[in-house]
């Protein structure tokens, strides 16, 4: 760096100071003798007559209404007298109302030739600024290089933003060879000066391991700094450590927290995590409405968690009225974006709407699914009206469902008689499940009148196919029965089919009765073996046998 711009950098920083206390007396004269019209007018008197620094002071006020009727086009004047007697301060602010056209027709080159002006006598606002319109191509031809060499000489001048953009020029490899030990440098400095930005980029460098060895602490110590600052990735990203219980000890309140304050800041990340904590119930009491509330702010900034979340929402109607239509539109906005459960939903939805079709004309597999699809979104009123359909066809698992939906009354009517009919029909097509349902009927005379002979023959029929549920049953009604029906051995004999399947009730029974020699003979270790089976399913009679045997 030359002598001449050390000097005139000195002299810059000097230039500030002395603006700085131009305004501190003015305002302090305002304030303890409420003299505020006189001390302006010292100000307009001085900046008339030449004086540059009152020249800055009456722009800044002017800019900010201080002291006088805000006027954004008397800031430019007075920012203009200054810039072109050389100031370098002017000459960065009367760049800034051109770009932002504020006092001003906005004119991105006049704005870079101010900047330039400024930046060319080291005012660090002004390279970066400078830089900035490299980087984006605002008044001037775009070029990552020139950019990077606008934010190095702010860097190099100590300039905490310069230092930042040039950290992140380095890990993006934007104008300068992609260098992350570079962008840890330059991260580290603006952090240090307290640099928000910074110290959310050094946190994720800790957090990944990139330019620096991975350390969970440090990161969370750099995210605290700059989410404690309000920025809200840091924020966001600090909340993650809470959720997850990294670098910190795992805490899903506090999570929640840090996702709020990033949340209420407008941050899509923070609303769509807020929205999950919500929906899960982590770390927040369960609240459908806020979640929905959350996903849709998230979802509107075009989120694609967030949107396939409040897709979610509207088809399982949580938090909002059921819209099947709204759901589709909300996946397909995140399936756009790459989002692949959206991607799965859709294609769901396409398979589902082909399967109607087919359903519609009268396919028998097709209705059973869309059957089975109204069932799983719990419509039992469509889904037992398309089961009716399949069964009408001799659908056997639809014949089962639709009986069982008549037992029950859940989507139709409740009539037994009508579920003995549908359960007949399918076990006189040899299904072992209907079978055992239409046995039950007859034993318990539900739907058709009691008949013991009739429910053992279905029983059997279902018991000799393998179905625990009918081997317990004949067990029981074997063990229980009076008279000649009553049989211990062929209690035993079901029994222990239902059993060796995991029929808790059946391991059980099996246990009773080799521990009173029902059947078989005693056996105390078996006994216990079967016994215990059924303890550890959690059944209550079985821990109490156990107990008056001593084993537990």
């Amino acid at each position: 760096m030359g002598k001449g711009l050390m000097l005139n950098k000195k002299l810059l920083i000097m230039k500030k100071i002395l603006i700085f206390l131009f305004m501190t007396i003015a305002v302090a004269g305002y304030c303890e003798a409420q003299t505020s019209s006189l001390e302006i007018q010292k100000i307009i008197k001085l900046a008339e007559q030449g004086n540059s620094n009152a020249q800055v002071v009456l722009g800044v006020r002017y800019y900010k209404g201080e002291g006088v009727a805000q006027s954004k086009s008397e800031a430019v004047k007075w920012f203009r007298k200054a810039a072109e007697q050389g100031d370098a301060y002017a000459q960065y602010k009367l760049g800034l109302c051109y770009k932002l056209g504020e006092g001003v027709a906005q004119d991105k080159s006049e704005a870079v030739k101010w900047y330039r002006k400024a930046a060319d006598q080291g005012d660090a606002d002004a390279e970066v600024a400078l830089g900035l319109c490299y980087y984006k191509g605002e008044g001037v031809a775009k070029s990552k290089s020139e950019a990077v060499n606008w934010f190095r000489r702010a860097a190099e001048h100590g300039d905490a933003d310069g230092q930042y953009k040039l950290g992140l020029c380095y890990k993006l490899g934007e104008g300068v060879t992609k260098n992350m030990d570079e962008a840890v440098k330059w991260y580290r400095k603006a952090a240090e000066q307290g640099d928000a930005s910074a110290q959310y980029e050094l946190g994720c460098c800790y957090a990944y391991g990139k330019g620096v060895t991975k350390n969970e602490g440090e990161a969370v110590k750099w995210y605290r700094k700059a989410a404690d600052q309000g920025d809200a990735d840091a924020q966001v990203a600090l909340g993650l450590r809470y959720d997850l219980g990294e670098g910190v000890v795992l805490n899903k309140s506090v999570a929640a927290n840090w996702y709020r304050k990033a949340a209420e800041q407008g941050n899509a990340s923070g609303q769509c995590l807020l929205g999950s904590c919500y929906q899960s119930g982590n770390g927040v009491i369960q609240d459908y409405e806020e979640a929905v509330k959350w996903y849709r702010k998230a979802a509107e900034q075009g989120d694609a968690s967030a949107q396939y979340g409040l897709g979610e929402c509207y088809l399982e109607g949580k938090g909002v009225a059921k819209d099947r239509d709204e759901a589709v539109k909300w996946y397909r906005k995140a399936a756009e974006q790459g989002n692949e459960s959206a991607k799965r939903k859709l294609e769901k939805f396409e398979k589902e709407k082909n399967t109607m079709k087919l359903a519609e004309k009268g396919d028998v597999e097709a209705q059973f699914s869309v059957g089975n699809q109204y069932f799983r979104e719990q419509n039992y009123s469509e889904a037992a009206k398309w089961w009716l359909k399949a069964a009408k066809q001799g659908h056997v698992e639809a014949q089962i469902w639709i009986g069982r939906f008549y037992d029950v009354g859940r989507g139709v009517e409740e009539n037994k008689s009508e579920a003995v009919k549908w359960y007949r029909k399918a076990a006189e097509q040899g299904n072992a499940q209907a079978q055992y349902y239409l046995g039950d009927s007859y034993m318990l005379g539900r739907g058709v009148k009691k008949d013991e002979r009739e429910a053992i023959k279905w029983l059997r029929m279902s018991a000799e196919q393998g179905y625990a549920d009918a081997q317990f049953d004949l067990g029981l009604y074997y063990s229980l029965s009076e008279g000649d029906m009553r049989d211990y051995a062929e209690a035993v004999k079901w029994f222990r089919k239902a059993a060796e399947q995991g029929d808790t009730y059946a391991q059980y029974y099996l246990g009773d009765s080799y521990l009173e020699g029902k059947g078989v003979a005693k056996d105390r270790d078996e006994a216990v073996k079967w016994l215990k089976k059924a303890s550890e399913r959690g059944h209550e009679g079985a821990l109490q046998k156990l107990s008056e045997l001593g084993i537990w």
